[in-house]
């Protein structure tokens, strides 16, 4: 047999590549035509809303799928050498040399042949074949084509292509609940526009909820005006604006609530804020202040955080070093006090910011080997739980950069820097020799000191109104996505006889047994389908008989002692709630109530109906007592 028969195989190689190429494209061509049909499908039902887009995404994926598995499919179909080598002698006119020679050439790798002469014939055709293998072209053997289905598959992507390109309406209530059967509340949610949403369509409220929302908003007045912060009162003007066009039918509900989370977002900038440790390190001056006699006051103030009084006794240093009130020596004594604050601010802020830069290098380190071992790691397991450790590293590690960004970014930091260093600069002016310049400079210090004191409690303020802000507003927008067209078929809080026979219950009376209809939320439920028409007796029974040898008698009263608040919630109940012990039992119940939605993330549905039911609970004002 001739020596190298390797080049034999090389144009049945390269055939056989195209022909497997061919194959896969008229399969995926074939396929495409089933793929653009249910795109098609697909895109009209998802146009008209009929399925949601994670349906959507599956079925075009499913598609995409299909184009793909045919052209795999196509490409794994079994060519074997002779089939390809009859393909190249047909095209070439090769007369069967080069698929004799493939033939004859295992035949004698396998020793099937022991006759000489034969042997002897093969490797003359095998020879032959070789001489001629410079005609052999495989691209002339397996032309490439349009496939035979590719004018059908452009039909149905054309097809596809305009289906995209129209515009459907949305569809309507009649024909959402076509046939008798209707979809469910949130699918008619999603498919169809909210009544309240449109400006010929107003947000309404019932009386109950419109008084909700006039004392949220004058508890947010009251606030303002308590805190004296304008940006407050500025922006509860904003809301009740935005609220009085939604009630004359300039805006829907959408619109509304839109504006008023604009709004929101707006005033709540910079509400993440942490003053804690602004304060923090205020109380920590203040007990260095209290050492000297002339700034003990102001160190009490700035330790009980009372940021309004030490504002005004800075201003009263002031005052009496612009009028040389001070001897020589109490002013070297506060100057003295002013200085050593200020150092015992500079030697805690650079133990802090050294103490902040070493967990930072120590994070950093840490993300550094674990990188290191992670690459030089070959187990799985090992490597998954080194990688594990990594991410918690970086996620340390970008918690501390971020933290130490916000400190050198927050402006109530400044303030305090700034505070302690005029605490310096001010105990600096008054050890000048000149007295004009030292009576002037000084008290331009004190009353800077005054002002940045001033700034730190208007930060306090703001950001303690903030978070107020942000939990009434939540409360407001809670209110209002609630509200529906009154009368409608989705009306919650419509006018009908549940509030007055739940302020009747309330007040101890009996109320109306036709008040709450089965099937209506908070009403009983029943196993007929007609309510009750009878009085259910005195399910209590009667009141226990008191015993033994009693009589009454009048006793005075003991000053300081009243009733308990088991007894003024029972009396508030049985007569009505105007009454002074159940006014501070209210306020206090409603203080706890409100502290422990804050703190315990109760969800905004049911912090609206505990809001609603301390409403109706609320002791009337004098006004009305009256």
């Amino acid at each position: 047999m001739p020596g190298d028969i390797a080049p034999l195989y090389a144009p049945i190689r390269r055939a056989r590549r195209r022909l497997r190429l061919r194959s896969a494209l008229e399969a995926a061509t074939t396929a495409s035509i089933l793929a653009a049909a249910i795109a098609m499908v697909t895109m009209y039902l998802a146009r008209r809303d009929a399925i949601g887009t994670s349906w959507a995404i599956a079925m075009g994926m499913t598609a995409g799928a299909l184009v793909v598995g045919a052209a795999v499919w196509g490409a794994a179909r079994r060519l074997p050498d002779p089939f390809v080598a009859a393909k190249i002698d047909r095209a070439c006119g090769l007369h069967d040399r080069l698929g004799t020679a493939i033939d004859f050439a295992r035949r004698l790798q396998r020793g099937d042949v022991v006759d000489p002469d034969t042997r002897a014939f093969m490797e003359a055709a095998i020879a032959d074949a070789m001489r001629h293998l410079p005609n052999a072209d495989p691209a002339k053997a397996t032309p490439f084509a349009i496939p035979r289905d590719a004018r059908a598959a452009v039909v149905f992507a054309a097809a596809t292509a305009a289906v995209a390109l129209l515009a459907f309406p949305r569809p309507g209530p009649w024909q959402i609940c076509a046939g008798g059967r209707c979809a469910s509340l949130a699918e008619l949610d999603r498919l169809m526009p909210d009544p309240g949403a449109a400006p010929d369509d107003p947000v309404e409220l019932d009386d109950d909820d419109v008084l909700y929302t006039e004392e949220l908003l004058a508890d947010l007045r009251r606030t303002a005006e308590q805190t004296r912060d304008p940006h407050l009162e500025a922006f509860v003007d904003e809301v009740e604006a935005l609220l009085a066009r939604a009630k004359a039918g300039q805006i829907g509900k959408q619109e509304l609530l839109k504006q008023l989370a604009a709004k929101e977002r707006e005033y709540l900038r910079g509400a993440d804020e942490d003053l804690d440790p602004v304060l923090s390190e205020l109380e920590k001056t203040g007990r260095e202040l209290q050492k000297n006699e002339l700034t003990r006051e102001l160190g009490k103030a700035l330790e009980r955080r009372d940021l309004a009084k030490a504002e005004r006794e800075f201003d009263k240093l002031a005052d009496k070093l612009a009028n040389d009130e001070l001897s020589d020596r109490q002013r070297q004594q506060l100057a003295k006090a002013l200085e050593r604050a200020a150092d015992q601010f500079d030697k805690r802020q650079r133990a802090r910011d050294q103490k902040a830069d070493r967990q930072l290098e120590r994070a950093r380190r840490d993300v550094r080997r674990l990188q290191r071992r992670l690459a030089r790691e070959t187990d799985p397991q090992r490597r998954e739980a080194i990688a594990r450790r990594l991410r918690q590293k970086q996620r340390e590690l970008k918690r501390l950069e971020r933290d130490k960004q916000q400190r050198e970014q927050s402006a109530s930091q400044r303030r305090l820097k700034r505070l302690h260093r005029n605490l310096r600069n001010a105990a600096r002016d008054m050890r000048r020799d000149d007295a004009p310049s030292r009576r002037t400079l000084s008290s331009r210090r004190m009353k800077d000191l005054a002002r940045d004191t001033g700034r730190v409690d208007a930060d306090r303020r703001k950001l303690a109104n903030q978070r107020k802000v942000a939990t009434q507003m939540g409360d407001l927008k809670e209110a209002l996505r609630r509200a529906r067209r009154r009368g409608g078929m989705n009306s919650k809080f419509g006018k009908n006889r549940r509030n007055q026979d739940f302020r009747a219950r309330a007040r101890g009376g009996r109320g109306r047994r036709d008040a709450w209809r089965p099937a209506q939320p908070g009403g009983p439920l029943r196993s007929d389908s007609r309510w009750g028409d009878e009085d259910g007796g005195n399910p209590l029974g009667d009141p226990t008989p008191r015993t033994g040898d009693v009589k009454d008698e009048q006793l005075s009263g003991v000053h300081g002692r009243g009733p308990s608040v088991r007894e003024t919630i029972i009396t508030a109940a049985q007569k009505g709630f105007a009454s002074r012990a159940y006014e501070k039992v209210y306020a206090s119940y409603k203080a706890v109530i409100e502290e422990v939605m804050r703190t315990e993330k109760v969800p905004s549905g049911y912090k609206y109906y505990v809001k609603r039911y301390f409403q109706k609970i609320k002791p009337p004002s004098p006004e009305s007592v009256d």
